[in-house]
């Protein structure tokens, strides 16, 4: 791996893009594998030392003074609820143990397959019951999905870059715009 890291410093050719070293050697090695292949990744030149599968405290604690100064990323799961393989930790712990980066790579997808999942019983309550829902609650607003998308950019360059007669004939009257809001917004 020290090899690895090595030919991806060599071939960086932008300071901004970071090597993050990843480890999961506490599951196979234990914590002792692990504070090896830390302070070896942190020699060979490593960005930051990804340690995943913590089990707690000690563990960070150890991974965090072997790497010395590179900073080490914890991955949390899904940040918001335990799971079994890794402890449930707040940030300002986590930050005071001197961990740099936190990884949630299961908060995000889960929180939207429980929010789909909320929205599917709803509609299938509609079904069942022949009566409409109105959930604002479970969705996100047209709003809110224009402005994540940047629909205002997005169509500030098809109007600079479109030919005038294509955009006559495609929106077919005064409004230039495919950004919807809410009846009284800007």
């Amino acid at each position: 791996m020290t090899k690895k890291i090595e030919a991806g410093l060599k071939a960086k050719r932008d300071s901004d893009f970071i090597i993050n070293a990843r480890t999961d050697a506490i599951a196979v090695e234990d914590i002792a594998g692990t504070v090896e292949r830390v302070k070896a990744y942190a020699a060979a030149g490593a960005d930051m030392i990804y340690v995943d599968a913590i089990r707690g405290e000690d563990d960070i604690a150890r991974a965090v003074e072997a790497a010395g100064d590179t900073p080490v990323n914890i991955n949390m799961g899904f940040g918001v609820r335990s799971r079994p393989t890794s402890p449930l930790i707040a940030l300002k712990r986590l930050k005071e143990l001197g961990v740099a980066r936190v990884s949630t790579p299961r908060m995000l997808p889960a929180a939207a397959l429980s929010g789909m999942r909320k929205a599917l019983e709803v509609m299938k309550e509609c079904i069942v019951t022949g009566e409409p829902a109105d959930r604002p609650d479970l969705l996100a607003s047209m709003e809110d999905i224009t402005s994540l998308f940047d629909y205002e950019r997005i169509s500030a360059l098809e109007s600079e870059f479109t030919a005038e007669e294509d955009l006559d004939r495609k929106y077919r009257d005064d409004k230039r715009s495919f950004v919807v809001r809410a009846e009284g917004s800007r």
